[in-house]
């Protein structure tokens, strides 16, 4: 289980830079950087956070229902997804691109209920938020997805976008309570490619260990 859980928390932790770039106008508008506003955006991340747990349980419980024989392929698969958040955050290029179109169908139907939320104006409202965002269609999503499905068990699954959304945390609270400076430290370009090389690695070594388990 923990070779699921730490790439995961590393992925969430090491992708700050797409967060910043995905969701940082959106904490802006909902008013979550505004003085006084802490425990709203705290909530807002509960909610986001819990929307990758669902979304890890669904992707895990459709893994279970895979054969055996083809887990191989899925972890090839996991692998290819961090390779492309590798090479999207080191500017080389945007190879999750395809991926997140794939997504945007079901946020066609999600986006008129975002759309309705203003500024949240109550905990609760800004919990909803963070639930309804967290469907957002984004390729770091998928890619910790990927490692998700592998434990085709559902609880397994949470746990994983669990520690993904944990990962992601620092960024996406540092951005809604710094602001500005967080978003200048993660987007400078030294640190975007630092987290691609690390998020390299990460899919190397997933790519290892589908062919170990094979091997073995």
């Amino acid at each position: 289980m923990i070779e699921q859980l730490l790439p995961a928390f590393l992925l969430g932790l090491l992708g700050a830079g797409h967060c910043v770039a995905m969701c940082g106008g959106i904490a802006t508008a909902l008013g979550l950087n505004a003085p006084g506003h802490l425990g709203y955006s705290l909530l807002y991340q509960v909610g986001r956070i819990s929307s990758y747990m669902v979304i890890g349980l669904i992707f895990a419980l459709f893994a279970s229902l895979i054969p055996q024989s083809f887990i191989f392929y899925l972890r090839l698969l996991a692998a290819l997804l961090l390779l492309g958040m590798a090479l999207y955050l080191s500017g080389v290029w945007n190879a999750l691109a395809g991926v997140e179109r794939l997504g945007k169908v079901l946020w066609s139907l999600i986006q008129p209920l975002a759309t309705k939320i203003k500024r949240p104006n109550s905990m609760i409202m800004a919990f909803v938020a963070g639930v309804i965002w967290g469907w957002l269609p984004c390729g770091m999503i998928y890619s910790a997805l990927g490692l998700a499905s592998l434990s085709a068990n559902p609880l397994y699954g949470a746990l994983t976008m669990l520690a993904f959304g944990l990962g992601t945390f620092p960024a996406m609270a540092g951005l809604t309570i710094f602001s500005q400076s967080v978003i200048k430290l993660i987007s400078h370009r030294i640190t975007r490619i630092f987290s691609a090389l690390l998020i390299f690695f990460l899919a190397i070594w997933t790519a290892y260990s589908a062919v170990e388990a094979v091997i073995s």
